[in-house]
């Protein structure tokens, strides 16, 4: 690949790797042009901060020798194939990394939003900082990699390495982890389209999402056909997957796989052993392979250390989704999990915490969990991220979050406003300030019934400025 741009440049005879240094804080476009003429495109970065990487690494966050990499805003992009199987059997590199095990956990405030990004090695992208948005994205990585040799091997980790019906490894979507024993990331992952997380070679299945790291915001996103589970709550080193709150998903067709390597965790969502304080609440699961929600701790259940409430499962039936066909990973529209009018998750959502004391024209609302809720501060300051909306006691009084103090459990509302103790709170505007509390109670699921199908099918990302790929 060719790289060209106003003021670096490099040819790395068709290695795809790409380094080069930005100090402005201020939005520049730069130029990529592929040896093949295929593409000729932009990508739009807007750096605070110093480090890029792009290339058989894939897109890479980090701080380098200086200034940590800050307030990022990756958005329109469409990135692929950054990744390989080693001699070794191991999958290795990714599409993005924020932050690294290795030390970098200060990078943060980044947006990433409306990109296309798929086909990764280890994954497509892992974050280990905090205060992170990533929303409206297309995820997926189905089976891509070649196989050097590996399958009939054994070790001790697995009885083979068996590649995908089609003779290739996939592996998972994204991983958010922590590595540095935080109480807590703050990363907001919404309105996202993750799926076809394909079967690595080196471990028992792959998952679309993985949650290593403490308080997490995992909302409105579309999760789906998964090898492994969909979305799994992981313990990792310096890495608990504690009080996370996940509302509001749809997580379709989990686990299945034609393979005739034993996979394990084939669940719509599994907790690990330690993982604990977690609320899944409001969240769609269905159809999943084994369980719709397990522990792999063999005495307990998602309930025992976590909550789990008001999710719509299997045993309760089809719960009338728009278009299942998952046959093209390549789609962005397909499968639409929106609801039919005849589905009997509409208006089934249950409040997500509650006031703690009654309130009169005031700005000050103490709750019994502010952790379902962003204050707008998440992200990068070069995008546009929206403090929620809520609606307290009643779905029409609805007033915007201007602050948030965890610690306490304590919001300042944007404008005063009245309501009784226990007053039931719901999210009422998201962080792009949509609606998503339509009619007398939230539906169960990713996506608000407004009273049309057809208005409920997510919106595939925006024509990308850049094509990232071999």
């Amino acid at each position: 690949m060719a790289w060209s741009s106003d003021g670096c440049s490099s040819d790395l005879n068709g290695k795809f790797l790409v380094v080069c240094f930005f100090f402005s804080s201020r939005r520049r476009h730069t130029r990529y042009i592929s040896v093949t003429g295929v593409q000729t495109c932009a990508l739009p970065i807007s750096f605070h901060g110093k480090s890029v990487d792009i290339g058989d690494k894939g897109f890479m966050l980090r701080e380098i020798g200086g200034p940590y990499n800050t307030h990022n805003w990756i958005h329109n992009n469409t990135m692929y194939d950054s990744g390989y199987v080693n001699k070794n059997c191991d999958d290795s590199s990714g599409i993005m990394n924020i932050g690294g095990a290795s030390g970098d956990f200060q990078s943060n405030y980044n947006t990433i939003e409306d990109n296309t990004m798929y086909s990764g090695g280890h994954h497509v992208l892992e974050t280990f900082t905090e205060n992170n948005v990533i929303r409206n994205n297309v995820f997926h990585n189905e089976s891509w990699m070649t196989d050097p040799g590996c399958e009939g091997l054994t070790d001790s980790k697995t009885n083979n390495h068996e590649t995908d019906t089609n003779g290739k490894y996939g592996n998972r979507n994204i991983q958010i982890y922590d590595g540095n024993g935080r109480s807590g990331v703050f990363n907001l992952i919404e309105g996202n389209r993750i799926g076809h997380a394909g079967i690595p070679p080196d471990d028992n299945g792959a998952h679309n999402l993985v949650i290593t790291s403490p308080k997490n915001i995992i909302r409105y996103n579309y999760i789906f056909n998964a090898s492994s589970d969909g979305l799994y709550f992981k313990q990792g080193s310096g890495a608990d997957s504690d009080d996370n709150r996940a509302y509001n998903n749809t997580i379709y067709r989990s686990g299945y796989s034609s393979v005739k390597r034993t996979l394990l965790r084939r669940d719509g969502i599994t907790v690990a052993k330690g993982s604990a304080n977690n609320v899944i609440k409001n969240n769609i699961i269905y159809d999943s392979y084994d369980e719709d929600c397990a522990s792999l701790v063999p005495t307990e259940d998602c309930t025992t250390v976590n909550t789990f409430t008001n999710n719509w499962l299997s045993t309760d039936g089809d719960p009338q989704f728009v278009n299942t066909d998952i046959s093209d990973p390549m789609s962005t529209i397909l499968p639409n999990l929106s609801l039919r009018s005849s589905s009997g998750a509409i208006d089934k959502g249950i409040a997500l915490t509650q006031a703690k004391g009654s309130g009169s024209k005031s700005s000050t609302l103490i709750v019994d969990d502010a952790l379902y809720f962003q204050d707008g501060s998440w992200g990068s300051a070069l995008s546009n991220i929206q403090a929620d909306w809520i609606a307290i006691g009643s779905v029409t009084n609805v007033v915007q979050i201007k602050s948030i103090n965890y610690s306490t459990n304590t919001i300042t509302l944007a404008s005063a406003g009245t309501w009784s103790d226990n007053a039931k709170i719901w999210l009422y505007k998201n962080s792009k300030g949509n609606i998503v509390l339509w009619g007398s109670a939230p539906d169960i699921g990713a996506h608000e019934y407004t009273g049309s199908e057809d208005d409920l099918a997510p919106d595939p990302p925006p024509t990308p400025d850049i094509t990232v790929g071999p």
